[in-house]
């Protein structure tokens, strides 16, 4: 089965039917990202990985909530 796993089709990729259209009624998964890191990353490069995250989510980009859109 592939399918996507949000309720709705992704207008992404209109043609692939969600996991619910597919057979299994009521199925959703949405999922979240993450930033990923060694073990032992020195505090001072942790900090300045915050604040650019922090700004790039803040930042000039797409104003939607990820969700809204399309991710």
């Amino acid at each position: 089965m592939l399918g996507v796993t949000s309720a709705k089709r992704s207008k992404f990729l209109p043609e692939l039917p969600s996991i619910a259209e597919s057979g299994m009624p009521g199925y959703e998964f949405d999922s979240w990202l993450g930033l990923l890191g060694p073990v032992g990353i020195p505090v001072p490069t942790l900090e300045r990985i915050n604040v650019a995250v922090g700004t790039l989510l803040q930042g000039p980009g797409d104003p939607r909530p990820a969700g809204e859109a399309g991710h």
